[in-house]
């Protein structure tokens, strides 16, 4: 970041500044064209901006000071933003009301600094909060928000285009989570959110706010599940491990050497840095039939990898069904590497039959053996025989005894 430009309002023949007095709160106020270079506030200024105001720089607010924007509109001429940072004997804060910020990049908010906006849109760059921040949000539209580290941020009556929670050596469990309308949602209670001693997760709640996307960052050793979820951005690093079933991706981003598993899960894009991966896992349902298309209950189905090792094995149900996971490749940053064909082998007792199955998604397949199971099966009729016998030993005794 350029170093940022003292606060000091001059008249020239591009800019005009005027204060207008409200008890020991400055209004700023910027008449054409542009404010130029970053508007720092320090110490325990407390500054009103009204009305448009054109800045050719960033807005920072630092130690004690506050920002409030009311009933204006925030035109960043280069796309810069607002900075709340460097917290000296208080918290940095802005107060947004019936604002449109536009044109804006990032803004970014750290330390113990908070910010409330109400009734104000920003579709345009993002807002990040950062350590121990706290935010509220209140009857507003954003583009892209992230919260990390410990932040606070709740959210009512809204929308966010994209909302982005980044955890650090924490676990978590995200299902069902898909874009929409939210009554209430609370991060750390609706994830299951465990954070590690040396972690951190943000605290973010939801209250008939709108969320059109979510994206997930794990770092350091965060350990997620994810089922039944649609994610737009999920990025990972160090040796964050990640586990997807069942659900939609639209970006995966790893590093280091973090590991994602897919299962049954579909990724649009992928970037890998380092020696990061990603597993690609497919469903193979098999149903194991008779010779006259009876289910074979308790039919033993193995999966084995092209050099002959077993990858799976299951035991039929009561209606021939075994659910396999099968790997169809490994991707990282030098390519894609295909497992190749499986031999997939049903037996019951000396019947056997087999099919090669190239997993590239889940698939259902049906395998016959050439026989009719009987009515009884035979590892029946041996538990049926002995029970019988023993009954019959039983009824003999007691004939005798008398």
């Amino acid at each position: 970041m350029r170093r940022l430009v003292p606060l000091i309002f001059v008249s020239c023949l591009l800019l005009t500044v005027t204060f207008a007095q409200k008890g020991n709160m400055p209004a700023v106020k910027a008449s054409f064209p542009i404010y130029q270079g970053d508007l720092t506030l320090t110490n325990n200024n407390v500054t009103v901006i009204e009305g448009r105001f054109d800045i050719n720089g960033s807005i920072i607010v630092e130690e004690n000071a506050t920002l409030i924007l009311r009933n204006a509109i925030v035109n960043f001429t280069y796309n810069d933003g607002i900075f709340l940072q460097n917290p000296v004997n208080g918290n940095p804060r802005l107060r947004a009301e019936n604002t449109s910020i536009v044109n804006v990049g990032d803004s970014r908010f750290y330390e113990n600094s908070w910010a409330i906006f109400s009734n104000c849109t920003m579709h345009e760059g993002g807002i990040y909060y950062y350590d121990k921040t706290e935010g509220t949000i209140l009857n507003s539209t954003f583009g892209y928000i992230q919260a990390s580290g410990s932040s606070k941020v709740s959210f009512f009556n809204s929308t966010v285009e994209e909302l982005d929670l980044v955890t650090q050596s924490a676990n978590s469990s995200i299902i069902n989570l898909t874009p929409g309308l939210f009554d209430f949602w609370d991060f750390l209670l609706n994830c299951s959110v465990s954070v590690n001693l040396v972690g951190s997760a943000p605290n973010v709640t939801l209250m008939q706010t709108t969320v059109q996307m979510r994206s997930f960052s794990f770092q350091d050793s965060s350990n997620a599940e994810i089922k039944g979820s649609e994610i737009g951005y999920l990025h990972a690093n160090q040796y964050s491990q990640v586990s997807v079933y069942n659900s939609t991706l639209y970006s995966i981003e790893l590093y280091y050497l973090a590991a994602v598993r897919l299962t049954n899960s579909g990724c649009s894009k992928y970037r890998f840095f380092q020696q990061s991966k990603v597993y690609v896992s497919w469903y193979l349902d098999v149903h194991v039939i008779d010779s006259i298309g009876q289910n074979v209950p308790s039919a033993n189905v193995t999966a084995t990898y092209p050099n002959a090792t077993v990858a799976e094995q299951r035991l039929t149900d009561a209606n021939g069904w075994a659910r396999l996971t099968l790997m169809e490749k490994m991707m990282n940053a030098t390519g894609s590497y295909s497992i190749g064909n499986y031999t997939v082998t049903a037996k019951y007792e000396t019947h056997e039959g087999q099919q090669s199955i190239n997993m590239t998604e889940s698939k259902q397949v049906t395998i016959q053996l050439p026989f009719i199971i009987p009515e009884f099966p035979s590892l029946i009729i041996m538990p049926l025989f002995m029970i019988v016998t023993l009954l019959a030993v039983i009824a003999y005794r007691r004939k005798h005894s008398r």
